[in-house]
């Protein structure tokens, strides 16, 4: 079953998906063997993991290409963020979303931001018009039939929160009207950035446009607002009963990684022997596991994935 079959069955059941935010395909595998439900591809740590901030520097040829490795590596749904379309023009987006079916994506998500803006850096960042949205959403769901009808679009808006600073009535009625509008261009799942600091709102969303709901946090957000840290202390079964369908967390497996490396690149120098971090090491027969030489040794070919299990011995 394709990886966006999977994906669409589970939002139609109801059932959770419980997605990590990865970047590359080494991190994808370790998000498969952990039990994850899918992977998320995003600007924000992609762009990291290049050295670069999370403001549009990225090509989308660069993120295609990326997809692709990642889909050989793994079998679990792909969730891309295509920022704004990766274009204003609808015909530039529906090619992308074209490119990445084809690199073995299983879902995207667009946003409602001004192109080269990054919402969880900038209070007050604009966003764009509705209906230009819908028009990308409408040319990338022409393009979802063409090739995958099972393919998820996932449309966020960032004027729940964005331009007044906080959670209101008129973000919140506003938010409504873009997601009906952009269901009825073709968008199948609707997010936006402020959820995390009212989770409970996702019921009164769901009553009101009967769709599926994504949301995303995590504990390393720049902006470390109490509310951020009490959505990560909920567990996704209690975000799950509030409405979410699929809850990512895009940057803490990265950050947790990032840390490590720095911690251990210090105390190597500072005491002056590698010795200094072999008890952090990895030893080499996880390692051999995860890069697939031991599977290739017994016959699996590579670039097929592993069974999911325990990951360090």
């Amino acid at each position: 079953m394709k990886a966006s079959t999977v994906l669409r069955t589970k939002l139609r059941s109801g059932q959770l998906v419980v997605s990590i935010g990865v970047y590359d395909p080494l991190s994808a595998v370790i998000g498969e063997r952990a039990g994850f439900d899918a992977v998320a591809y995003q600007s924000a740590q992609a762009s990291g993991a290049d050295a670069l901030p999370d403001v549009g520097i990225r090509t989308p040829y660069e993120t295609v290409e990326m997809v692709r490795k990642i889909s050989r590596s793994v079998n679990l749904p792909i969730i891309v963020d295509s920022e704004q379309g990766f274009g204003e023009d609808p015909e530039v987006c529906a090619f992308w979303t074209r490119e990445l079916i084809k690199a073995g994506a299983a879902a995207q998500h667009i946003d409602d931001l001004r192109a080269g803006r990054c919402i969880w850096l900038e209070n007050g960042a604009k966003y764009g018009d509705a209906d230009e949205v819908a028009e990308r959403i409408h040319a990338m769901a022409r393009a979802r039939d063409e090739l995958d009808k099972d393919y998820v679009i996932i449309a966020r808006t960032c004027c729940y929160h964005a331009n007044t600073g906080g959670n209101t009535p008129e973000g919140f009625k506003e938010s409504i009207r873009r997601f009906l509008l952009w269901k009825q261009a073709g968008a199948d799942v609707f997010t936006a950035n402020g959820w995390q600091l009212e989770p409970e709102i996702a019921r009164k969303v769901k009553a009101q446009i009967q769709a599926p709901l994504f949301t995303q946090g995590g504990n390393g957000r720049l902006n470390r607002e109490e509310g951020y840290l009490e959505y990560c202390r909920r567990s996704w079964d209690e975000l799950h009963e509030y409405g979410y369908d699929i809850i990512n967390n895009p940057m803490d497996l990265i950050g947790v990684g990032v840390r490590a490396m720095m911690q251990a690149a210090q105390k190597a120098i500072g005491r002056r022997t590698w010795s200094a971090i072999g008890p952090e090491c990895l030893d080499g027969e996880t390692w051999l596991e995860l890069v697939g030489h031991t599977a290739m040794r017994h016959g699996t070919p590579l670039g097929a994935s592993q069974p999911s299990g325990k990951l360090v011995k």
